[in-house]
Order: structure tokens, then C-alpha cells, then sequence
């Protein structure tokens, strides 16, 4: 057998060994926790006087029938008319209750009020109400002590709005109790390593079965690891850790008020998006916050809060993945997420609890310990079914805490698989100019920051990479650096928590990966061009992000003029609105252009906030683009000059192709984006709108073609609409905010309805200040004209000179304009002429040859694509 098929073999015996039907600790303890009583199999049936909604059975409440959404979540709907909604489960035989699991629609069909009652005597009653609300959460999970009950009635009360009660499935389950500390230590002993000096104590104990005394050394084993708790004069009370103290909880601006330290982890309001309290990051936040006000204070109420919510939550989580599916499957990617943040606040707590000696009993320390080795046992198996930063999560969290525990008998297993997860992240998530695939810039800079950690833990393990993966992981933050703007914000493209206004002031690069590499082109970034050394490009690509930028070395650093342009071809997509060939602008320490972000996972403002109407860029007939993947004709960039031309399927019946020309400042010339849309396809009538999304208090105001911004000092942007634009309208839209949800702002639309092909031409002009800059467009004719709109010319005038911008979508067919005047085979042309009418810059794109007023600028032999001439004045 050779070695690689040797370790395919070992990788697939560790993955059989961690599934859940074969982990010897969840059969042996968890088996009977994770039965859910009120199914048909264990002898549950549930009866109804309501009407049932056609096509719905009322047995999918407590079996597995009616699959919402593709899931097997099961449940049932009631008839959309106005009645009385109830339903009673009988569990067959009386059982002892602990746990009850209701969960309903998020939005439309949740209950207006809910009251759950218990019996054990007849279906009849008497009842024991357990919970009764007027204004009940969309899920509850009821958590008792044990009660013998046979049957559960649930009053949903009158339904009045004609739209039927969903009922998912309601689960019943026995209470899980936390172990004895002596039961978790020969637990315990089949995961720790005999070869360890520190162990001694604890294996002299155990191999004479003295198994509190074996629980108390492994409890001092890490407590010799904490650091004195010493209060610091500063501390003060974040405001989140004073309201977890008074058992209030507050998530995607949903308000959860608990009556005592007893929560509700999994409560999630009508309309609240999901996850819920328990989920990401819920647990890891609240116990990381609160352990960490203990450890600033020395307050012991600290210590007692988290000592009581630590065992309300192992007795409501006893293993870290079970809240994703009851039949046991732990194999899903939100589960990996929780666990992996989970397991870093677990590891950091272990210590600083096993030496707190008032509020923590040796069962809660003990289940702790026990609980850090589930953590990540469950990330060592979950890891194979994950890629993104969903993986790199993960990754990060086995390796880091691994390292951290060389007493658990599992950890070179887990090193290595973990390295084995590190490097298919690197081979299949990571792009050759070192952007992570997810298409959007909040979670490539997550899963980059993830892999800079394991990388850092690898560099202190002393272990190497493949030369590939170090030439990639020393790219990983070149497309976060390049896509940031120069006040160090940042457009917020797809899946994007955002602030109406970008805060700015943030690094480029992180600094614990400026730590791993010195690269002088970060730190002058990181410096706003203080330190370090320029970078040699401006302007770059990124696998379909494209940046383009004025020169590092201008003064101030912020007022650069920038533009993040979208066009992607592949990757995973993960994460990506319906936004190709969109982009943003900021100029003068603004974004001027910008992309709303979104609000919260689930919300319907994220609905429009994902569409292609909400981005800039062409929608056509009121619909999102059907096909997220674009194509890339073009991309080049140069001192004075950046061109780039990808086209989208942006509806079943049309082509959106999109050009763009920078054209830099330089020689004391302006610069500014030329935008050149075209839509083709069947040719019937289309409505095609152009949008132009402007930022935050922006106040755009309308003149003729024109459009611009109205900022009262600082960046400006002013639009204009060329050739057969028509005149533009002010409309009125919303942009995310993390703390307010949406906030109001207006874009420009330029809209068309006719038979495609049609053709938009735009100007996009920064300025600074509030004096509009003199800039008029005069369209040269084609002496060849058609119907195609295959291509665009304009002499554009300025208060610095004159420039003749062409561009066209069939690159070596030449074109003649103004009567010969401009002649040229080419796919873009820029020629740039000063007040004295000296030309003193030219770019061709594609094609050999281009003459203007008889006199040939630029002719190419070579045959290379992107020609530039540059003369200085």
C-alpha cells in the first residue's frame, strides 16, 4: 500500500470512528437524551378538532412528513380560514419530560398566542400549564425537571386572519443531567495520553479506580495553567455583559427577556432572522464577555453568572452539535461554526474555572473539560463536509486549541488533519492571486484572518508548506488591501454587514499578518503613505474584482479616486449578490457610488438588498440577474489608464456587456470613468435601467443628462449622460446599517424602454469640494453607422484640455468617425490633449493601428494588446 492510499485509508477509518452512530461516549451517553418521544415509532400519535390545510397532514407535527423548504423539518398547516387551532400529542405511555422543542413560522403564519399544557392523567386533563404567552416566539424551548406526562396539548388560540398556524415539528425529549465528576474522569481516561510527565497524578488515580480523585487532579492539571485573576483599576462594565447580568439578550435587534439565569437558547422571534440566541456566535459571545469581565474585575458575580449560565447551557446542549438535527446527523456546516467559536471561549475559560473553587462544582468543572474534548472532536469530523470560510473556521479553531491541549490522545490526529484541511482550503478556495473565492468583502477578509492564525500556529509548530501554498498564503491579503479604500474603508460587495456611512480609519492588513511578512507596499498602506514603499501597481485584478486607482504617491493620501468593479467568472459564489458588472466610486475621502450591503440573514430588506435593481449596474425588465457567473473580455492597466469590458446574462432574453475606461489624472488632466453599457438579445422592446446607487446624504439634484452629488465639502461625483442617454430620475432606495436596520438614500436611474440592441454611455467625474467642474461631451459620428451599437466615440472638454475616447465591441474591424477624423481598429482608444492642443498621452486596447486628423498615434507590430504612450509636459 502506498503512503497517500495509506493515509486515504487512515483519514476514512478516523471519519468512520467520529461519526455519530460510532462515537462510544454518545452511545453510551447521549443515546437517551437524543430521543424524541413524540414520534409515531415511539408509540406518539397526535389528534385535532381544527381543520387541516389541503395538502397537509397533521401527523408531519410529530413525524417526518411535509418537508418545509427541502428539510426535513416535517410539520403541518392548519386551514386558512378562521377557527380555533389546537392539537393534542399522546406519547403512548407516560414518560418523563424534560425538554420541549416548538417551533413555527418565522413571519406569516406564526400564532398570535400559544399556551402548552401537560397531563398524566387523561387526554382530558387535568393540565399543567408550562407555557402560555400572548406573544409567543416563533420557537420555545421549554425546559423541565423530569415530569411524568403522557399527553401535551397545545392551544394556539382563535386564528382571525384567515392564514393557517405552521407547526413544525414538535419534539419531546428526556432532561439531560450533568455527569458526575468521577463518571466524566474514566470517561475522560480513553482520550488522554499516559507519556505525560504532568499527567502522573491523574493516572495513578485512575488505574486504581479512584475516579473523584483521578476528576480533581485532571481539575488542578488545569488550573496550574490559569493566570492570577487581579482586578484592573480601568474596568468598566461592557454594555452588553450588564445586560446578559440581568438575563436580557439582544440579537438582530430582537429583544429576549429570561426570568432567571434559566434561558431560552434557541427563542427566536417572529421575523427575526436566524441563527437564534444559541447559534452564532450566541454562547461563545456571552461566556467569552462575561469570563472576560471576571478576569478585569475579580467581581465574583461574574463568576457565579457564568457558573450558572454554563449549566443551563450543557444541560440544554449536551453535545455541541445536537441542535442540528435530532435523529443524531451532527454533519452540518452552521453546527461548525458555532462549535469552532464555542470551542476557543471553552478552551480559554477551562482553566480560569477549574481555579475558581466557589461557584464552580467539581461536576460543572469536569463536564466543562468534557465538553472542550467533544468541541473538538465534533470540528475534526465536521471538517470534511465544509469548504469556504466555513472550513478555514474550523481549521482554525482544531488547530489553535489542539496545540493547546498535547494531553488529549487525539491531538496529532488532530494537527493532522487539520493540516490536511489547511491545504485543500489553499488548493480549492484560494485563488492564484491569493483572493479567497467567497464573492464578497466581508467574508474573504473572515476566512483570510482565519488562515492567517493556522498559518501563524503552523510557522510556531515548525511546520513547512508546499511552495505553492506559501506563495498563495503570502497573496492572501493582496485583494483586501487593493479593494480598500484609502481613508481604509472598504465597499461592502455582497453578504456585507455595513454602516450607512463607512467608518474610516481602519489598517489595510491586519496586524497579525504583517507579522508573518515584510512587505513594505502594506505598510505604506497601513501608514497612509508614511512608511513603507509604494506599490509598483495601481491598479489590479483579482480573479473578478478589479480595482482602479489613482497613484499611491498623490497628497492626501485619502483623496485618491477609486473604483471596485465586479465581474466574476468562477469560484464557489458563495456569499454574492446579483450584482455583476456593479461597482462602486470613492474619491476625496468619500464613497460616493456604493453598494448597500445587507441588513441580517432572513430579513425581506435582504431580499431587495440582494436584487440587481438595488446595485449599480443595468437591470433589465425588473428582474435579477438570471446567471451569476460573467464572462471577461478585457482587462489592462497603466500609468494613465485602466480598461475593462465583461459582459452578464442580466435577464432570459438579454446580454448586458459593460466597458469601462479610467482615465487617470495626469500632466494636469483630469481623470474620470467612461461607462459604456450595451444590451443585446431577442430583439423585442425591454426596459433597461441604468442605476447609479449614491451613498448616504449624497442629495443628488438633476440638470438635463447630468446628475451629481451634493456633499457640502469633501468627495463629489458628477454623472453624465452622453450620446442618446436619456434624462436621468432621482429614486428613492435603502442601504444597510448594523445598527438601525435601513436607512434612506436616493440613486440616479437612467431608463430606456425600447427594442435591444441599445447602447448607454455615461461619464462618471470625481471632484472635491462643492464647485461643479466644467466638462461637456460631444458625440463623434460613425461614418459607418448601423444598428448593432457595437461601438461609442466622444470628444470630451475640459478646463485642462480635450480627450477622444472610443470604444468598441469587435477589436480589429476598423471604424472611421467625424468623417476620418478618428480612425481605428482597435477595442478602446484614449488620446488626451492638453490647453495647448499637444497630445500628451495616448492608450490603445486591442488592434494595430490608430490615427487621428491624419496623423498616426499609435501603430502596433507586436502584436500586444495594451499600447501606451505617455508625454510629459
Amino acid at each position: 500500500m502506498t503512503p497517500r492510499l495509506m493515509r486515504v485509508v487512515l483519514l476514512f477509518a478516523v471519519f468512520m470512528m467520529l461519526s455519530p452512530a460510532a462515537r462510544a461516549y454518545e452511545s453510551r451517553d447521549l443515546s437517551e437524551w437524543y430521543r424524541d418521544y413524540a414520534t409515531v415509532p415511539e408509540g406518539a400519535s397526535i389528534s385535532s378538532p381544527s381543520k387541516i390545510h389541503d395538502g397537509f397532514e397533521l401527523e408531519g407535527i410529530i413525524g417526518g412528513k411535509n418537508p418545509v423548504r427541502g428539510q426535513d423539518r416535517g410539520g403541518c398547516v392548519f386551514a386558512d380560514m378562521e377557527q380555533h387551532e389546537e392539537f393534542t400529542i399522546d406519547l403512548g405511555q407516560t414518560r418523563l419530560i424534560g425538554l420541549l422543542e416548538y417551533d413555527a413560522e418565522l413571519v406569516r403564519r406564526t400564532p398570535s398566542r400559544i399556551r402548552v399544557e401537560i397531563s398524566n392523567e387523561s387526554s382530558q386533563g387535568p393540565w399543567q400549564v408550562v407555557l402560555e404567552t400572548d406573544s409567543p416566539n416563533a420557537r420555545h424551548t421549554i425546559g423541565l425537571e423530569d415530569i411524568p406526562a403522557r399527553w401535551i396539548h397545545v392551544d394556539l388560540g382563535d386564528n382571525s386572519d384567515a392564514y393557517g398556524s405552521r407547526i413544525h415539528r414538535f419534539r419531546v425529549h428526556p432532561r439531560y443531567h450533568l455527569r458526575p465528576a468521577a463518571d466524566v474522569a474514566k470517561v475522560m481516561s480513553a482520550h488522554l495520553r499516559r507519556d505525560l510527565p504532568e499527567m502522573a497524578s491523574f493516572w495513578k488515580a485512575a488505574d486504581a479506580q479512584r475516579w473523584d480523585e483521578a476528576a480533581d487532579e485532571l481539575i488542578k492539571h488545569h488550573a496550574a495553567q490559569a493566570e492570577p485573576v487581579k482586578a484592573k483599576p480601568e474596568y468598566k462594565e461592557n454594555e452588553r455583559v450588564a445586560m446578559w447580568m440581568q438575563n436580557r439578550v439582544e440579537d438582530a435587534g430582537f429583544a429576549y427577556q429570561f426570568a432567571s439565569s434559566d434561558w431560552d437558547w434557541m427563542a427566536l422571534k417572529p421575523g427575526a432572522p436566524g441563527p437564534s440566541l444559541g447559534l452564532l456566535p450566541g454562547a461563545y459571545s456571552i461566556f467569552h464577555m462575561i469570563t472576560s469581565a471576571y478576569t478585569d474585575s475579580a467581581d465574583e458575580k461574574y463568576a457565579q453568572k457564568v457558573s450558572e449560565l454554563l449549566t443551563d447551557y450543557l444541560r440544554d446542549f449536551p453535545y455541541p452539535g445536537w441542535d442540528t438535527n435530532y435523529e443524531g446527523d451532527l454533519i452540518d456546516a452552521w453546527v461548525g461554526l458555532r462549535a469552532a467559536g464555542r470551542c476557543s471561549s471553552f478552551t480559554r475559560m477551562t482553566p480560569i474555572w477549574c481555579a475558581e473553587n466557589k461557584y464552580f462544582s467539581r461536576d460543572l468543572k469536569m463536564n466543562l473539560i468534557l465538553s472542550v474534548w467533544q468541541h473538538m472532536d465534533l470540528l475534526d469530523g465536521i471538517r470534511l463536509h465544509m469548504g469556504g470560510n466555513w472550513l478555514t473556521n474550523v481549521n482554525s479553531s482544531l488547530f489553535g486549541n489542539a496545540i493547546k491541549y498535547p494531553e488529549f490522545a487525539e491531538q496529532k490526529t488532530w494537527l493532522q488533519d487539520s493540516m490536511e484541511s489547511f491545504e485543500r482550503s489553499l488548493d480549492k478556495d484560494v485563488f492564484e492571486s491569493g483572493r479567497e473565492v467567497e464573492d464578497s468583502t466581508m467574508y474573504v477578509p473572515i476566512a483570510a484572518g482565519q488562515m492567517t492564525h493556522q498559518y501563524a500556529n503552523i510557522r510556531k509548530a515548525g511546520i513547512k508548506l508546499k511552495p505553492e501554498h506559501e506563495q498563495k498564503m503570502a497573496k492572501l491579503y493582496d485583494a483586501i488591501a487593493w479593494s480598500s479604500y484609502a481613508n481604509g474603508s472598504g465597499p461592502t460587495i455582497g453578504d456585507c454587514g455595513r454602516l450607512a456611512e463607512l467608518p474610516p480609519g481602519g489598517p489595510f492588513v491586519p496586524d497579525y499578518y504583517m507579522e508573518l511578512y515584510d512587505r513594505p507596499d502594506f505598510k505604506y498602506m497601513n501608514s497612509y503613505g508614511k512608511e513603507g514603499k509604494a506599490p509598483s501597481e495601481t491598479s489590479r485584478a483579482f480573479d473578478g474584482w478589479y480595482v482602479m486607482r489613482t497613484a499611491w504617491d498623490e497628497k492626501p493620501f485619502e483623496d485618491a479616486r477609486q473604483m471596485f468593479f465586479k465581474n466574476t467568472q468562477k469560484g464557489n459564489r458563495a456569499h454574492c449578490h446579483s450584482d455583476q458588472l456593479g461597482f462602486t466610486v470613492y474619491a476625496y475621502n468619500r464613497e460616493i457610488l456604493t453598494d448597500p450591503g445587507m441588513t441580517s440573514y432572513g430579513l425581506p430588506s435582504n431580499e431587495k438588498m440582494h436584487s440587481t435593481a438595488y446595485h449599480n449596474t443595468i437591470c433589465a425588465n425588473d428582474t435579477s440577474q438570471e446567471d451569476n457567473v460573467g464572462d471577461e473580455h478585457a482587462w489592462a492597466a497603466g500609468k494613465g489608464s485602466d480598461f475593462v469590458d465583461g459582459s452578464i446574462h442580466t435577464c432570459p432574453t438579454a446580454i448586458h456587456r459593460r466597458q469601462i475606461v479610467f482615465l487617470k489624472s495626469g500632466a494636469g488632466l483630469p481623470d474620470y470613468w467612461f461607462v459604456r453599457d450595451r444590451v443585446h438579445g431577442r430583439a423585442v422592446e425591454h426596459k433597461i435601467d441604468s442605476n447609479f446607487h449614491f451613498s448616504v446624504g449624497a442629495e443628488p439634484t438633476v440638470s438635463a443628462k447630468s446628475v451629481k452629488s451634493n456633499y457640502p465639502s469633501g468627495g463629489n461625483l458628477l454623472i453624465c449622460g452622453a450620446g442618446s442617454s436619456p434624462k436621468p430620475t432621482i429614486v428613492d432606495y435603502s442601504i444597510a446599517d448594523n445598527k438601525k436596520g435601513e436607512v434612506p438614500a436616493k440613486f440616479a436611474q437612467y431608463q430606456v424602454k425600447t427594442i435591444i440592441p441599445v447602447k448607454l454611455d455615461t461619464f462618471l467625474v470625481p471632484y472635491k469640494g462643492t464647485k461643479t467642474p466644467m466638462f461637456s461631451v460631444d458625440e463623434l459620428a460613425d461614418d459607418q453607422p448601423d444598428n448593432s451599437k457595437a461601438v461609442s466615440a466622444f470628444t470630451v472638454r475640459t478646463a485642462q484640455g480635450a480627450d477622444v475616447v472610443y470604444v468598441s465591441i469587435e477589436p480589429g474591424k476598423e471604424r472611421s468617425f467625424a468623417k476620418g477624423k478618428l480612425i481605428s481598429d482597435a477595442q478602446a482608444v484614449a488620446l488626451r490633449f492638453n490647453k495647448k492642443g499637444n497630445l500628451v498621452y495616448a492608450f490603445q486596447y486591442g488592434g494595430s493601428k490608430t490615427t487621428y486628423k491624419g496623423r498616426k498615434v499609435i501603430e502596433v507590430a507586436s502584436g500586444q494588446a495594451f499600447n501606451e504612450w505617455v508625454k510629459s509636459e
